[in-house]
């Protein structure tokens, strides 16, 4: 894509929410880790998503 923005996809975990690590599948499936500040506690998460 030579650096442009092809596709975004959003995460709302109500309040904070941080990606740590990402990874990309043979298929082209995106895998995203992380975690998220809902208030008064932390959740932990890995997000898997298709790109079309």
């Amino acid at each position: 894509a030579g650096g442009n923005q092809i596709w975004q996809k959003r995460y709302d975990g109500g309040d904070y929410d941080g990606g740590r690590g990402i990874a990309v599948d043979s298929s082209g499936n995106v895998y995203v880790a992380g975690y998220s500040d809902n208030a008064s506690t932390w959740d932990y998460f890995t997000i898997k998503y298709r790109q079309y």
